[in-house]
């Protein structure tokens, strides 16, 4: 037992050290000592050091990385260069973190005072070493040189950091050629700083060097092979004695590789092979080998072992480079624009098949021509066959005889059971033997019409009632492919800037979306790994965002690693509301009746809206209330599915007409408040009055339109007003105006009310509506009353 206690707790502690090495901030800073560990080393003209130096600078003005980073890039320097001429270099890493300490503590972050101040450190060390060390006019042309080109490559590797930094770079991001060359010259130089390391005979930096230009072959065509193919030996001849004539070598490889992208992995090998072979041949006729044909062939291998699902999307990424925006924003187009086309396309089957429905065939038409014809086929032979007169009756005078059964066939139906000689035609009662067998046919055979043709009048009414209903349902799928559309573009520039600040903070983000939705209205979506509890999405993240957008931002979803158990944080950020809204509710049923048919709801919806309504469904009780609270419910769950007023009224009307055989319908009293520019807009369905209150002023809204359910086309009239902090918007059921004495204008009686109310709360509003108008009514309830008071306030 003790041994198995001793066992679990030395996996614990491994399983916690384990987590300690792959935690991703400690792995990040590893890395990036790694490479100023690399880029120190690396010298031009035989003593000048300013790569490491530039790299700590671009490095830390992203990120406080002083110590581990300059570890590395102190280290470098004292490897490749144990004298003294090391130290002002130190001095100037040292100088630049207690300056740019106190500039971050003051200003902030920035890439580009992080790069100036670089330059000036440099530039004083320097000056400071020339002084120590004896004055001369060239050392100080020199050290000039140095300092700027220390800062022009604190610029460039400051773009080629997200590159290098484990969980900054953004999945999602496209690549272009301007991010790639950043990342391609620090490459380069971590290159030039192992060139002088081999495994077996292999140079390792020739294998990279060929192997990455492969690659840019493959992912980026002419443009990025090209262009890989002229940094790396340019930087390999800057930095070494190595002849120039390298960078025309491998250029001239590198286009071919380029061109002949299209030929596969192989097509690109054979195009560089062959260029660098052709100018090879063409500078030295193969007295001497540029490419050594042992490292081409091993990074020949490492490239076909590289498999195309990695490769195919790094391709597709820096193809849709140059148009992010653009791709992204045709491709959502597009995939709505599909959507509306299949539904409109339904829309089109259903349509037709209610006209299938709706067709009366020739046959059906013919039914009771066939079954008369069946009818006198039945007299003539089985009653009239043995007769004496059939000849007489049957072809001699078949006319009249087939007039007379038609007309007795009539006398039969109106008479039946009731029927009398004086009720039969002279033909029947002077020639006719067979009147009783023939009326009791016509009988049976009355019946028998009667009982099918029932039945297929029910059949009709059930067909025509499908077709109907499949017309409504063609019509909502229609409208609701009408409004679909591409309502939003994503905002490259403004995601990379957000990127950017987050990085500055520190702040790892894998994905971040920006969506204009145009008037101002932008929705940010950031995916990001664990800050293990430091509440980054409440606390740094929206204030980032309210820096860059010029707006306060605030947190309307949040998915959170800690709280929810996901696998990365997730989080929505809109811009916060100016306005507010608080809403009081008075209601009461009618007298003889305990459930109220009005039905209202108040919400704030996802588009910045706040949505107030009020239904009637018609009659009282139990009945209505099933209408009314239909009505509200579909209106809650399209207004929130994003759905337009005017097509969420009319998909209403559709659904309420044929939800029943029996005609119903519902008034809707809809106000949709903006709660960024406090705009009203009032829809009014069959629906009472309206009041806004703005001080003692009171303002009377009305409009007259039928209720849904009733007509299949309905009209929606909207009004539009400009609501103020403090303004209160009334709204009410037509209980309340069918209440008061008919004597007097029910709409000024409730005006004068509501101008005399003092009070600013909504709810004690309402309160004191509903009570005054009991009080008019002797508390004689007539009918449903439902009163909604929404008051409108300023955010601070």
């Amino acid at each position: 037992m003790t041994n198995k206690t001793e066992a679990l707790l030395y996996q614990k502690a491994f399983y916690k050290k384990a987590g300690i090495l792959l935690n991703p901030v400690l792995k990040e800073g590893i890395s990036l000592s790694i490479i100023g560990f690399l880029l120190g080393r690396v010298s031009i003209m035989e003593g000048l050091f300013p790569f490491g130096v530039s790299y700590f600078a671009s490095v830390c003005g992203s990120r406080k990385r002083f110590l581990g980073v300059g570890i590395g890039v102190i280290s470098g320097l004292l490897y490749a260069n144990p004298g003294v001429e090391s130290l002002r270099y130190i001095l100037s890493i040292f100088l630049f973190t207690i300056i740019y300490v106190t500039y971050i503590k003051r200003w902030g972050k920035n890439l580009i005072g992080a790069s100036f101040i670089i330059f000036g450190t440099t530039l004083l060390s320097s000056i400071f070493y020339i002084m120590i060390k004896g004055f001369l006019l060239f050392d100080i042309l020199i050290a000039v040189f140095e300092a700027a080109m220390i800062l022009i490559l604190s610029l460039i590797f400051s773009c080629g950091m997200p590159a290098v930094m484990t969980h900054e770079n953004n999945a999602r991001e496209a690549l272009t050629s301007e991010k790639v060359l950043p990342f391609a010259i620090l490459g380069g130089l971590i290159l030039v700083s192992i060139s002088d390391f081999s495994i077996f005979g292999l140079s390792i930096k020739n294998i990279v060097e060929i192997l990455v230009i492969f690659l840019a072959g493959y992912i980026g065509g002419v443009g990025l092979s090209s262009t890989s193919s002229i940094i790396f030996p340019l930087i390999y001849t800057i930095t070494s004695k190595t002849s120039p004539v390298i960078i025309g070598v491998y250029a001239f490889g590198g286009i071919l590789a380029g061109i002949f992208r299209e030929m596969g992995k192989l097509g690109i090998a054979a195009g560089f092979f062959m260029g660098i072979t052709l100018m090879n041949f063409y500078i030295n006729s193969y007295t001497s080998i540029i490419v050594p044909p042992k490292d081409f062939l091993a990074a020949l291998l490492f490239f076909m072992m590289i498999p195309k699902k990695v490769l195919n999307p790094l391709r597709m990424s820096f193809a849709d480079g140059g148009r992010g925006d653009i791709s992204r924003d045709i491709v959502n187009q597009r995939l709505v624009e599909l959507t509306s086309e299949k539904l409109k396309d339904l829309s089109r089957v259903l349509n037709q098949l209610a006209c299938a429905f709706n067709s009366v065939t020739a046959e059906e038409k013919a039914i009771g021509e066939k079954n008369l014809s069946k009818l006198y086929t039945q007299i003539s032979c089985s009653i009239c066959g043995d007769c004496h007169m059939a000849k007489t009756c049957w072809e001699r005078e078949f006319y009249r005889t087939y007039r007379e059964i038609f007309d007795l066939i009539s006398v039969v139906e109106h008479s039946y059971d009731n029927l009398n000689e004086q009720d039969l035609s002279e033909f029947f009662n002077k020639r006719c033997v067979k009147v009783p067998q023939i009326i009791e046919m016509i009988r049976s055979f009355i019946m028998t019409y009667r009982k099918n043709y029932y039945i297929q009048k029910r059949m009709l009414e059930s067909r025509k009632l499908v077709a109907t209903q499949l017309e409504g349902v063609s019509r909502i799928v229609k409208d609701f492919a009408r409004e679909m559309k591409s309502e939003f573009r994503f905002n490259r520039e403004l995601e990379d800037r957000i990127s950017l600040k987050l990085r500055e903070r520190g702040i790892r983000a894998n994905r971040v979306f920006a969506m204009d939705y145009g008037g101002g209205k932008t929705e940010v979506y950031i995916d990001k790994s664990s800050c293990y509890g430091k509440r980054h999405c409440n606390s740094e993240i929206p204030v980032v965002i309210s820096e860059v957008l010029g707006k306060k931002v605030v947190v309307k979803v949040s998915r959170c690693t800690l709280k929810d158990g996901a696998r990365k944080c997730q989080l929505r950020l809109i811009p916060a509301e100016s306005y507010e809204v608080a809403v009081g509710v008075a209601a009461v049923p009618k007298s003889t009746s305990r459930i109220s048919g009005d039905t209202y709801s108040f919400n704030k919806l996802d588009n910045g809206r706040f949505m107030l309504a009020i239904s009637d469904g018609m009659g009282i009780g139990e009945e209505a209330a099933e209408e009314s609270d239909a009505t509200i419910s579909l209106l809650e769950q399209l207004l929130g599915a994003g759905f337009d007023k005017d097509i969420t009224i009319k998909t209403i009307n559709s659904t309420l007409i044929l939800r029943s055989l029996q005609e119903t319908f519902s008034t809707i009293d809809l106000a949709m408040i903006d709660l960024y520019n406090a705009e009203l807009d009032l829809v009014k369905i069959g629906a009472p009055v309206s009041f806004i209150k703005k001080g003692k002023k009171v303002d009377v809204l009305k409009a007259s339109t039928l209720p849904v359910g009733i007509v299949e086309d309905i009209q929606v009239e909207s009004i539009q007003r400009k609501l103020e902090a403090g303004d209160f918007i009334i709204m009410m059921s037509d209980g309340l105006m069918d209440t008061v004495n008919s004597d007097i204008n029910q709409e000024e009686w409730l005006k004068d009310v509501i101008s005399k109310l003092d009070t600013k709360n909504p709810q004690e509003m309402a309160d004191t509506i509903l009570r005054t108008v009991k009080t008019a009514s002797n508390n004689h309830i007539r009918d449903d009353m439902t009163v909604l008071v929404a008051k409108v306030w300023e955010r601070s």
